[in-house]
């Protein structure tokens, strides 16, 4: 896996034995119907985020910061549930899809199911990292409220970047705030939940950027996007360059709510983007994020724990599946 790290292994297996604990208590059909996408790992980026920032604000892993960790995943696994309705997925991490095999209803009630769990684990905090998770969530909800009333429609980047802050965003910083709340140190959780911010921005930009260019390795389906009629910076910048009978041609053959696009059609402006290089500014536009991001970090501690989670970050938006 290349976001795993031999520094937070046995922590990450930990906290695969609390998944399958914190449903034990559930319907042994829920537990079959959940456990393959839970236990599916994944990249576990949000949890190995929770991990570092721990570690390089604090002296060790806590069972706070283990609770923590699975929050993130509940959250995380649960959004996935509601994407993949909303995006008519077949596959997720390269098997079937829960709305493929159970039906929309069922996988949504599922996510919906997850979250309340999530929410439950912060029962015993305090108030303020309560907040945070419920801040999180909300801002995930809205921000997926927001990209479906906006589909087949063009967005302005502001929009866009309004949708991407909660969409994704605001769960990474989560992610950095929580395990930095470990510390105590209010400025540190402050800083670890800017670099958050900054850096869940510029994975959605590369997350995007991978739906209309991405290998089939990523264990999802591709062009979800367009198909669905949601427009992202990709085409928002091709839209940029184009005259207006470009424009024209490209509204009628991307953006019509009864007919998605064929792969021809989007093997056309895929290229087109290419050839104008729009992929590769927005890779520079991540790669800006994460300079910044990175810099954020200068007041920590010089560790072993704070380059790997410099390291982890590039890794994040270096990636080219």
């Amino acid at each position: 896996m290349i976001f795993s790290f031999n520094s937070i292994k046995d922590h990450l297996r930990t906290m695969d034995e609390r998944i399958t604990d914190c449903f034990n208590d559930s319907d042994p059909q829920i537990r079959e119907a959940i456990a393959p996408y839970l236990l599916n790992q994944g990249k576990r980026i949000r949890p190995t985020l929770v991990y570092l920032s721990t570690l390089a604000t604090s002296s060790d892993v806590t069972a706070a910061t283990h609770r923590y960790a699975l929050v993130t995943e509940l959250i995380h696994c649960a959004s996935l549930f509601h994407d993949d309705v909303l995006d008519n997925a077949m596959k997720r991490r390269g098997q079937p899809s829960a709305n493929r095999l159970y039906g929309n209803d069922t996988a949504v009630l599922i996510g919906d199911f997850l979250y309340m769990r999530a929410l439950m684990l912060m029962e015993s905090d305090r108030i303020k990292l309560r907040r945070a998770v419920y801040r999180a969530v909300t801002a995930m909800t809205q921000a997926e409220i927001s990209q479906g009333l906006k589909r087949y429609r063009i967005l302005t980047e502001s929009d866009y970047f309004r949708i991407i802050e909660g969409k994704t965003a605001a769960l990474i910083s989560l992610c950095a705030l929580l395990g930095a709340s470990i510390s105590g140190n209010g400025k540190w959780m402050t800083t670890l939940s800017i670099f958050g911010r900054q850096l869940g921005i510029a994975f959605q930009l590369i997350d995007d950027l991978l739906d209309w260019t991405g290998g089939i390795e990523t264990g999802k389906d591709r062009h979800c996007d367009i198909r669905e009629g949601r427009i992202t910076l990709p085409l928002i910048r091709l839209l940029a360059t184009m005259d207006h009978k470009e424009t024209a041609r490209c509204n009628k053959d991307l953006l019509k709510s009864d007919s998605p696009p064929d792969k021809e059609i989007i093997d056309k402006y895929m290229a087109m983007m290419m050839n104008r290089e729009i992929d590769q500014a927005i890779r520079t536009d991540a790669g800006n994020l994460l300079s910044n991001a990175a810099a954020s970090l200068n007041q920590l501690p010089d560790t072993t724990y704070r380059r790997e989670l410099l390291e982890f970050s590039d890794r994040l938006i270096r990636r080219s599946l």
